[in-house]
């Protein structure tokens, strides 16, 4: 490989440059200091996303999604083994939103068989829209594909939805729709608990999201 110096102009070109394929992200026995996508960072990806993290350690939030960003296509986000992520879980993207208002087809998927999450899980977008559905799986058994089990601990609260009050804010617009199509959560706990594994949701579960609404 090789590094060149290039200029301001052509950095920033680069920088928020489209992709015109699939992404695919994993991470295994790795520790990220900062945030993990699955998408771009101001770069729309004209695909899908798909982000596997496996006993990795992620000191803020996960996004299956981009930073400001579209995915146009599906993603999927998948959480395995003795994983351990400080904050939140988004299906979709941050300030980003998955699929477009004309397809209106895109999935936003959530796979947890393994997980240490001290915030909330959501399968949608942080304030943005999922134009099509989202599905929430929790447990080995409610995930169709092979999977790594580990302890599953979750500190905050699962939602269906995205999120549409990031601040906190006692004003919100609670019309706010940021899953256009459906929502599907499955959670099933079965062999965690033959296996000595904890299967721990501390907080409530919402089919919807957080001052936000499906469509």
């Amino acid at each position: 490989s090789s590094l060149a110096l290039r200029s301001k102009k052509e950095l920033i070109e680069s920088f928020v440059a489209r992709i015109n394929t699939n992404t695919n992200v994993s991470l295994s026995n790795a520790t990220i200091g900062n945030n993990v996508y699955g998408g771009g960072n101001q770069a729309v990806t004209n695909g899908n996303a798909t982000t596997t993290l496996t006993n990795a350690n992620v000191t803020n939030s996960v996004y299956g999604g981009g930073n400001q960003a579209a995915v146009l296509g599906n993603t999927t986000l998948n959480i395995n083994g003795e994983t351990i992520i400080s904050k939140n879980v988004f299906g979709g993207g941050n300030h980003g939103p998955i699929g477009s208002s004309t397809t209106d087809n895109s999935k936003s998927i959530v796979n947890i068989a393994g997980a240490d999450i001290g915030g909330s899980v959501y399968g949608g977008c942080n304030t943005s829209v999922v134009y099509g559905t989202t599905e929430v799986n929790i447990g080995k058994n409610a995930i169709s594909t092979p999977t790594t089990i580990g302890h599953i601990k979750i500190a905050g609260t699962v939602f269906g939805g995205g999120e549409a009050n990031e601040s906190g804010s006692e004003t919100y617009d609670f019309s706010f729709i940021s899953v256009t199509k459906g929502i599907d959560i499955m959670i099933n706990g079965t062999e965690y608990e033959e296996n000595n594994l904890d299967f721990i949701l501390s907080g409530s579960i919402f089919a919807s999201g957080n001052a936000s609404s499906s469509a």
